[in-house]
């Protein structure tokens, strides 16, 4: 499922279809609420990707063994990225090894957690 904020209240509605919270979080906002509400999002045990771009520091209670998982993401490396891309210095055609559909989400989620499928980058198409 993907619960867009903007016209649900997130955690209610994670709360009724999952009967305990989700079992992975992915925040890519960057927003400092929407980082918050991750705690509320996940299930005991769960799995938070903070992936968004976000600066400044957090109050986060973490409770419940949740597993955070966090990266890093600098806007000043973009300029280089795109152009040396732009340029064909870099060949980033192999770095996407699997492409899915926003509707096969929970099989992307798998084949980027399985070694097996030695996935690099794993693109969902919205």
């Amino acid at each position: 499922f993907c619960i867009n904020a903007r016209h649900d209240d997130s955690a209610s509605r994670v709360m009724e279809i999952t009967g305990r919270g989700s079992d992975i979080v992915i925040e890519a906002a960057g927003a400092r609420q929407a980082v918050e509400q991750t705690l509320l999002l996940s299930r005991r045990a769960g799995k938070i990707a903070l992936v968004g771009e976000f600066e400044g520091y957090l109050n986060l209670g973490v409770v419940g063994e949740v597993k955070l998982f966090t990266s890093y993401i600098s806007p000043l490396e973009y300029p280089l990225a795109l152009s040396l891309i732009a340029e064909r210095k870099v060949d980033v055609k192999n770095l996407i090894t699997h492409r899915f559909k926003l509707s096969e989400f929970k099989q992307a989620i798998e084949t980027a957690n399985n070694p097996l499928e030695k996935p690099v980058k794993v693109v969902i198409t919205i």
